[in-house]
Parts: C-alpha cells; structure tokens; sequence
C-alpha cells in the first residue's frame, strides 16, 4: 500500500500568526504558495506554488521589486501581449516590439541619441518654443514667413531688376545715386516741390519769354505778320514789306 504524506493546509490568505516548526510543510491553498518553517516563529520561507513562483504556462501578477542578478538574463518574443512597461527603470540595453505608455517613463538621455536613419512621424504642430517641428509646419514657415527681430540678407548689385530682396543697403545707395550731386536743400521730393512752387511766377514768366524766341531748327514757325516785322527789326534793324532775297540782291 502506497504512503500517503499529508501536509498542513490553510484555506485563507497570509500566513499571519502561523507558526511552523523546522521542516514542518504547509500549503495556503488561498494563496498557492507552499511553506516551510525555519522554527523560529515567525520565519517561514516560500518553496513553491504558482502564488510565489513565475510559471511557464498559466497567466500570473507578479508583483514586487524583481533583480536579475546575471547580464545574460533576456526576455523573448514579440512583446505583442505587453501593454504597460515602466521604461524609466531600464537603465541599458534594448526594449524592441513592447508598447511604451509614453516617453515620459524613459529615462532622459544623457547623450546624443541616434535613430538609425529612421524618421520620427506624426509629431503635432508645435504650440511652444521648445516642441519638435514637423516638415508640414517648416513648410508653411518658409511658404509665409513672419520675420521678427533683425533677419539679413545679401544686398544685390546696383540697378538691379529682379525678385531679390531689396536690403537697407541697396535702398540708401540707389536714393544717393538718384539725388547724384543736389545739395542738402533739394535732395528730398518735399524740397525739390517746395522751391518750385515758391518761384511759380519766375518759371512762368521764363516759359513766356522761351515762346517768344525766334526759333533757328525749323522754318514753319507761325509767326504773325506783326511777329514777323518785329523780327526783321530785331534782327535787322529795318523792315522789309514784301521782300524777296535772291543770290544776295534784296528788292523790294
């Protein structure tokens, strides 16, 4: 007939207030963890059980802080059942295929950190000076762009007609070429308007005189009769009715 060893139980949660003595087994079938007493109440130790121990194949909480004293220790598999991972307690190595909750529980850098060539996507338009900007919003940037401050630009060459930007530089030289020489009373439009409008009456009595003129490039100017005799007085100091000038003899 087969012994049959028959171990101590406990149906609740806890060992408080149980005391075993040394070697003396007791299962809480609560907690499924199997006991053994070391004889000095209350030191029991854990030996077993699904309630202490991972197991390969039932689904456990394992709770507690769990150091893996050997570098060679890993875990496999694609990480597609984890769903929360406190990254700011991985101190090296590489977490591939689990899903982060969000940076915020990664540790901060304290170098440099390279992403293989790879694109960081879907980042947000950024709302403050120190957020990641995506291409969408550079973009728009240099599309419109809203200059502050004292942005610069290369100052074209002179007379230049084309699309470049027109810088202070450019401006003040091309304002001096156009007053050239004119002295300080009459480089300005305002100047220049005021001083013709002061001497109206000079320039119109000027204009009159220069209409009277007996001009020498043309020989239809339209004098009238009166015109004409005062010009052969002017010229000539007499006067000529009628006068006909052929190869030098003058009749009339």
């Amino acid at each position: 007939m087969a012994n049959t060893i028959q171990l101590k139980r406990k149906s609740t949660t806890g060992m408080s207030g149980v005391s075993l003595s040394r070697g003396e087994v007791l299962h809480n079938e609560a907690d499924d963890i199997l006991w053994i007493g070391e004889g000095s109440s209350p030191s029991n130790i854990e030996v077993g059980g699904r309630g202490y121990y991972v197991t390969k194949g039932t689904t456990q909480t394992v709770g507690g802080a769990k150091t893996f004293s050997s570098s060679s220790n890993s875990f496999t598999g694609n990480g597609s059942g984890l769903t929360t991972l406190n990254g700011s307690n991985i101190s090296s190595g590489t977490v591939a295929a689990a899903r982060l909750p969000d940076l915020d529980d990664i540790t901060a850098p304290s170098g440099n950190v390279s992403i293989n060539s790879n694109k960081i996507v879907n980042l947000a338009a950024p709302s403050a000076g120190t957020d990641a900007v995506n291409k969408t919003y550079a973009d728009s940037l240099i599309a419109d762009p809203n200059l502050t401050g004292t942005p610069t630009a290369p100052t074209p060459s002179a007379n230049d007609n084309s699309t470049n930007i027109a810088t202070t530089a450019y401006v003040q030289a091309e304002l001096t070429a156009l007053i050239g020489g004119a002295s300080a009373a009459y480089d300005t439009l305002g100047e220049l308007a005021t001083a013709l409008t002061n001497n109206d009456s000079d320039i119109a009595t000027i204009t009159t005189a220069l209409g009277n003129r007996l001009r020498i490039d043309v020989n239809s100017q339209g004098l009238s009769a009166t015109e004409k005799t005062n010009a052969q007085t002017n010229m000539l100091g007499v006067t000529f009715a009628n006068t006909t000038i052929d190869g030098g003899t003058i009749s009339g």
